[in-house]
């Protein structure tokens, strides 16, 4: 079945961690200022995704849409980190997850993932001034040889985008307790308007 991207959900994207303190947002104007000098050194005209301070907590995906786990890498600067490609109508994205605690990712490469699942544990792996989660969101374009490949990356964060629009500030795993119990509410209306009905024609 050929898959059209009308046919596809708007991309979503949540909390991936419980604790909600951002340390540091995306963009030259979301960017601390005594650390704009070393992200130009980088090439990089200012932070090039969303810093979440967190130390050594549970790691979830947090896109509305199950995920590929396209990359698990070991950086310099970004420590441990992990690639996860999502499809939704806009395209292809790829979310990035920086300084994880090593030895911590339980997915492998290949894996695809659910709303909700466990990854990893945050950590303070690579160039970090403390325990923080980085996060970035890069379109990305595939080719025939199934590899992935930032659609922006010459925009000045190597390919990076703000992802406020696509974000609401909600731990993913309260957003999955919410919808479980409208569900089950839902199930039990229709259970007593069914049992009612059957009463009637007896």
């Amino acid at each position: 079945m050929r898959i059209y991207k009308y046919m596809l959900p708007k991309l979503k994207i949540y909390r991936p961690i419980r604790r909600n303190r951002i340390s540091q947002g995306f963009g030259v104007e979301n960017t601390a200022p005594h650390l704009l000098e070393a992200y130009k050194k980088m090439g990089m005209r200012g932070h090039n995704g969303v810093d979440l301070v967190v130390d050594h907590k549970p790691l979830f995906w947090n896109c509305n849409v199950r995920g590929f786990v396209y990359k698990i890498s070991v950086d310099v600067k970004g420590g441990i980190g992990l690639d996860i490609i999502s499809q939704t109508r806009e395209g292809y994205y790829k979310h990035r997850y920086w300084h994880l605690k090593e030895g911590s990712i339980i997915v492998k490469e290949g894996d695809w993932v659910d709303s909700g699942q466990l990854l990893a544990t945050t950590g303070n792996t690579g160039w970090s001034t403390g325990p923080h989660l980085h996060y970035g969101l890069k379109p990305v374009i595939r080719d025939m040889n199934n590899i992935y490949h930032n659609s922006l990356q010459n925009n000045g964060y190597y390919g990076a985008v703000d992802l406020a629009p696509f974000f609401t500030n909600i731990f993913i795993l309260n957003l999955m307790k919410v919808l479980y119990e409208q569900v089950l509410s839902l199930m039990r209306r229709i259970f007593k308007t069914q049992r009612s009905l059957l009463n009637k024609n007896i």
